[in-house]
């Protein structure tokens, strides 16, 4: 773990030890240590903190690979164990130790997570102790948030290490639930607030405002979609019953009214209305900060102050949702400044996350059929990535398989896992504030941004959110929110996409028009070509060729040259056998086997991506071996007579005569 350990200070030190301070800010060394290096620092009572650049103060600050929590007021050893049960605790701290002052009727001690990925910024780490404090109970000391906090060692206290880490992603999770917390009781906070200043008036218009937009979005609703906008309504108008006391039995009077129609079920839509209202109230909504500065000029009207009316000035609430949080500010364009033509060349060089292939601030867009090994060459480059920096792969047609793909390739390589992170479900991609969502997202779970986003594929995050792929608008909408990903990490960005009956690249042609890097992978043979079909700033790789080993349960990619293809008479992998042995089963020799059933004979889920795509790959290699023909369709798949012949020469006990 990250950390920096001063050895020129022993034990804890005196307020008046000036000398001892100043050592204690300059003398810090930063290491990297595993948990049985740092627990013998602290048994030999040396200081430990964080990393920082020169000087120990928050402007330095570098990076931290743990947390440590102080709990000083502490009464007897059953509150230790009590505060040591807790699952946070018990499942992920790494080092125990007592320290130098602890007594009897005080056992003070020291508890320390290390980190299963650095954090890099000193506010973030600090939001993230705080969010940990709050999550375990809130005894320890609060000032552990302090990014440049020291922790004294114990000499001779014999600190306890587990070996276990504290996951970020965990980690992160209770940071979004405390902001969440804080940002509800400030909102509520306020609430209470303005109901005692003068403003239930305002308040009341606003309420009401909320009420008839949402019952006018109700009754404007077309009629097959009555029941989703009734839950979405009840929802909205149910926060507000939480958050702000808006009338419940009125809501449900209101919106009963709306929906009306003798043709419509009583039951159905009271039950609709009360299931959004409940789901509503589960998170209250409150109205925003609208009240009038001091300097709001007072009127009267007929005596009366009309400054409690401050709210009627205000724009009336969305019409779909709450209003926004306070933090919602209007993001101001960023300022473009021109560029003279004779200043083009003091522009920065092109630079790539993988040479020729990945622009480190890119759009790559990846495509190839059915079983030509996309997800697998993606996942090469993620995992290769992931080994120097933080790799999101959104694996959109699900997360299923990939596991058995990772192990294979970490166990081919030797190397681990790395910092690659999957997204198990697709994102809306035509949608800007979906993919802002996604970044925000992204922000709270890493430390720093990633260097590499994967979309596996753009089928799922486009066309499974209404964008049509023929459509160039479509398509140029996908890319445009694929461009704000990059800028907003600073990024790469591949894109995996399917071929249609052509060949090429399958819709708009937007998708080549739009990427700066287009590579197509194709099957050769028993190889895999990976050409470049576009580079649009730089020069286009030359072609190369791959080919899959199997390692454990699923395929690793390696190079290859053209003269390592198998010949079309060498003999097929036992996987391919397998299939033919299948297509010669009598029920299918006439009829064919459709995938499905070809799937459920050699025990592959349907959902298992890795040994679909394999499959995919191998009936393609016995299809140019002709041992293998396809209806017009695509299935079913028949044996030929060549694949018979085949099946009989590598095993011929299970051919039927």
């Amino acid at each position: 773990m990250l950390l920096a350990i001063c050895t020129t200070v022993i034990n804890k030190i005196s307020r008046e030890d000036s000398a001892g301070w100043e050592r204690l800010a300059a003398d810090f060394k930063n290491q990297e240590l595993d948990q049985a290096r740092l627990a013998a620092e602290i048994n030999a009572g040396h200081a430990f903190t964080t990393q920082h650049r020169g000087r120990r103060a928050g402007k330095n600050f570098k990076a931290a690979g743990y947390i440590a929590l102080d709990y000083d007021n502490v009464r007897n050893q059953d509150e230790v164990q009590a505060i040591m049960s807790h699952s946070l605790i018990k499942n992920y701290h790494s080092i125990f130790y007592h320290t130098p002052s602890a007594k009897t009727d005080n056992p003070r001690f020291r508890i320390i997570f290390e980190l299963e990925h650095p954090i890099y910024d000193g506010e973030v780490y600090g939001s993230y102790v705080q969010a940990l404090i709050w999550r375990l109970g809130a005894v320890a000391d609060q000032s552990c948030k302090d990014p440049c906090r020291l922790f004294f060692g114990a000499r001779g206290s014999q600190p306890k290490t587990t070996g276990r880490v504290l996951p970020l992603p965990v980690l992160a999770q209770i940071a979004q639930e405390w902001r969440a917390g804080q940002k509800e009781q400030e909102l509520k906070a306020r609430a209470e607030s303005r109901n005692g200043n003068g403003h239930t008036k305002g308040k009341e218009k606003y309420l009401e405002k909320v009420l008839e937009n949402q019952i006018n979005r109700l009754a404007s609703a077309p009629k097959g979609e009555r029941h989703d906008i009734t839950l979405k309504v009840a929802k909205v108008l149910g926060g507000y019953c939480a958050g702000e006391g808006l009338d419940e039995n009125r809501v449900i009077s209101s919106l009963m009214n709306a929906i009306g129609g003798s043709d419509v079920d009583y039951k159905e839509r009271k039950s609709a209305i009360e299931s959004g209202l409940r789901e509503g109230k589960s998170q209250p909504l409150y109205i925003p900060e609208l009240v009038a500065p001091a300097t709001t000029p007072r009127t009267f009207k007929n005596g009366v102050d009309e400054r409690g009316e401050y709210w009627q000035e205000v724009p009336p609430p969305d019409f779909n949702d709450a209003p926004p949080p306070e933090s919602e500010k209007p993001k101001t364009k960023k300022k473009i400044e021109l560029i003279r033509a004779d200043e083009l060349d003091k522009l920065p060089p092109l630079t790539y996350l993988v040479e020729g292939e990945l622009l480190l601030r890119g759009v790559t867009g990846l495509y190839g059929p059915a079983g030509a090994g996309k997800s697998f060459y993606s996942l090469d480059l993620a995992l290769k990535t992931a080994q120097e920096s933080p790799v999101i792969y959104i694996a959109a047609e699900g997360v299923y398989g990939y596991n058995q793909r990772v192990q294979a390739w970490c166990e081919h390589n030797q190397v681990g896992r790395g910092w690659l992170y999957f997204w198990p479900a697709s994102v809306n991609f035509m949608s800007a504030t979906e993919v802002t969502g996604f970044c925000e997202n992204i922000k709270q779970v890493l430390s720093e941004p990633p260097k590499l986003i994967v979309i596996d594929t753009l089928n799922k995050c486009m066309a499974g959110y209404g964008g049509e792929e023929n459509s160039n608008t479509d398509m140029a909408q996908f890319l445009v929110n694929c461009d704000q990903v990059r800028d907003e990490f600073e990024c790469s960005v591949l894109v995996i996409h399917h071929t249609g009956k052509n060949g090429t690249y399958r819709g708009a042609s937007a998708f080549i028009g739009g990427v700066d890097i287009a590579i197509e992978l194709d099957t050769d043979e028993d190889l895999i070509k990976v050409s470049c079909a576009k580079a649009k700033d730089s020069k286009e790789f030359p072609a190369k060729y791959l080919r899959r080993i199997e390692v454990k349960d699923s395929c690793v990619l390696i190079s290859a040259n053209k003269t390592d293809q198998i010949t079309i008479g060498g003999k097929p992998s036992e996987k391919m056998l397998d299939i033919l042995e299948r297509l010669n089963y009598g029920v299918f020799t006439e009829s064919g086997a459709k995938v499905r059933q070809l799937q459920e004979t050699l025990e592959i889920h349907s959902q298992n991506r890795s040994s679909n795509s394999t499959l995919y790959y191998n009936l393609s290699m016995l299809k140019k071996r002709g041992y293998v023909t396809q209806g017009p369709k695509g299935d079913p798949y028949f044996i030929t007579f060549e694949g018979k012949e085949a099946l009989r020469a590598y095993r011929p006990l299970v051919v039927q005569d």
